[in-house]
């Protein structure tokens, strides 16, 4: 309610006046009950006018709402993918938003005077800021300092303009409708808005137009709430400013929506060393395809996931020793690797009858299935007849029975998010056991244990709590430095005399005991197990990374996988 203006009542009260009034006035709760003050007669377009007005402002609450929510998910995203740590990024996003909004709220109070110009001015900026935070984030990360000072302005900004909104529209609301009314219809609407964002982010936008382009999406829409004010409301007295302010900032987005492809490959250039041959945004990731003479490389999430320069090594490490080893090899089920690398070295054993590979993401394994860089690696083994495809998540599937495997082989990304680390827990390792045949071995991928030998010893440990025995072995892989793999099985196993088989490009009789060797400056660290209540791998994980790595050095880290 505007405090620029009062008139005294009849009992001599002081009563504001509202600004940038409706013509009509809506009856009063005491005036719904028949104590009618009376006034001029209104008529029949008054009241379809008056009722059209609320009606656009209460539309006006459902979009910025939608919006309102969209940018705190986009900006925590952008955070969580740049960081890895999506916990504490989206703890931190939250409590600083909801502190912003907090003190937007309050600053509307300053507000006395043009309530509905302010409004329209708000989302306009709102529009501009939020839409483009994606894109600013993105460009501060790839080529300035300062990326968190950038990330916490924003935030607060984008959070402060979003607070002033509501208490803009349920003043301006206030023509139209008693205070209860108004606040239940403001804030109903509030809540449907951020629910309907909340779903649709992570199970259409985010797959359908990725980051960037639903960050602007929202924009184009907080300004076309602007924009339809300005027209609807066209009668009022408003910043003659106004207009043109609609028009280029509702260009601006356009024009970057339809260059986001521009925008991110330009920021993407800056982060990736070689050339890029190809992006892709799944459901679940962002792939970046690499190439440097005929090095390839794929990268999830910024990630480096293998170089075809060495990748051979890593995962001759992951399979040999377990296929090797075992008496039979009729069933495989290979648990991640959707590249197909690991699937490639398995089926080099003539005798393995059955793989079945579970991966979450179709649109990843479709790629490497595909793809004539990655089919040349592969050796076309995504498209074998021995090899069954599941595209789901690894823990829910393990669940069902689906019988035994003489070899589990868990190929998974490292366990530097709260979603990857269930699948280094102790109920995970629990399912894969009960799908293990009693001569079978288990095999894990199990992070650096160079640079985060914390997160190493505890997938150890978390194996040995499954009731496994557990023998921990390393390779030099150059693309990542020292990598570690746990071998687990029902009872003791000669891996350290096991001689491999089939052919390969690294193991050779010489080598294959130095996997089985550590260093005396790495022994054995006493360390938690990994749980779903409590995932220890996670935290000793990223301790270990912040130890070697800083600032944007850590997120250049030589992992092989995040």
């Amino acid at each position: 309610m505007s405090k620029d203006k009062h008139t005294k009542s009849s009992d001599g009260t002081t009563v504001p006046d509202q600004t940038e009034s409706s013509p009509i006035q809506t009856k009063g709760e005491d005036q719904a009950e028949g104590k009618g003050t009376g006034g001029p007669e209104v008529t029949e377009a008054d009241e379809l006018r008056h009722t059209s007005e609320g009606a656009v402002l209460l539309l006006s609450v459902f979009v910025v709402a939608s919006c309102g929510i969209a940018y705190e998910l986009v900006i925590g995203a952008t955070g969580a993918y740049i960081s890895g740590d999506g916990v504490t990024q989206f703890s931190l996003t939250i409590g600083v938003y909801l502190f912003a909004m907090g003190l937007g709220s309050f600053l509307s109070r300053q507000v006395t005077k043009n309530l509905l110009s302010t409004f329209i001015t708000v989302e306009l900026v709102v529009g501009l800021v939020g839409g483009f935070a994606n894109t600013i984030l993105f460009l501060v990360y790839g080529f300035m300092t300062g990326y968190e000072v950038v990330f916490y302005t924003l935030l607060i900004f984008v959070g402060t303009m979003i607070g002033l909104e509501i208490p803009l529209l349920l003043r301006l609301l206030n023509q139209y409708g008693s205070l209860r009314i108004n606040v239940a219809n403001v804030l109903g609407l509030d809540y449907v808005g951020a629910l309907l964002v909340a779903v649709a982010f992570p199970l259409v936008l985010l797959p359908a137009l990725g980051l960037m382009r639903t960050s602007l999406l929202f924009g184009i829409l907080n300004v076309a709430v602007a924009g339809g004010n300005l027209i609807f409301f066209r009668r009022r007295k408003l910043s003659k400013a106004l207009p043109m302010g609609v028009i280029v900032s509702l260009l601006a987005l356009i024009i970057a929506f339809g260059y986001t492809n521009t925008l991110v490959r330009l920021g993407e250039a800056e982060q990736y060393d070689d050339e890029i041959i190809l992006t892709r945004q799944t459901k679940y990731q962002r792939i970046v395809l690499t190439r440097w003479n005929k090095e390839i490389r794929l990268f999830l999430d910024r990630n480096i996931q293998f170089s075809s320069r060495d990748e051979h090594r890593y995962h001759e490490a992951l399979v040999h020793p377990a296929l090797s080893t075992i008496p039979n090899r009729d069933r495989i089920l290979i648990l991640g690797g959707g590249d197909g690398l690991a699937l490639r070295e398995v089926l080099k054993y003539r005798d393995v009858k059955e793989v079945v590979l579970v991966d979450l993401d179709r649109e990843m394994v479709d790629l490497c299935r595909t793809n004539k860089h990655i089919r040349k690696l592969n050796k076309d083994s995504l498209s074998s007849k021995r090899v069954k495809l599941v595209y789901r998540d690894a823990w829910s599937w393990l669940h069902e029975d689906h019988g035994r495997f003489n070899a589990v082989l868990v190929d998974m990304p490292d366990p530097s998010s709260e979603k990857v680390a269930k699948l280094y827990s102790l109920g995970f390792y629990r399912l894969c056991r009960r799908h293990l045949a009693a001569d079978g071995a288990l095999v894990v991928q199990s992070t650096s244990p160079y640079f985060a030998p914390g997160a190493f010893w505890c997938i150890h440990e978390t194996l040995k709590a499954a009731k496994l025995y557990v023998t921990p072995i390393h390779v030099h892989v150059p693309t990542f430095g020292m990598w570690g793999f746990n071998l687990a099985s029902f009872k003791p196993m000669p891996w350290r005399h096991t001689k491999v088989k089939v052919k390969t490009r690294y193991l050779c009789p010489e080598l294959y005991p130095s996997l089985f060797r550590w260093p005396k400056d790495q022994p054995p660290l006493e360390v938690d197990i990994s749980t779903l209540d409590n995932p220890r791998a996670l935290y000793y994980y990223h301790r270990g990374y912040r130890t070697h790595y800083r600032a944007r050095t850590f997120d250049a880290a030589p992992r092989r996988r995040r």
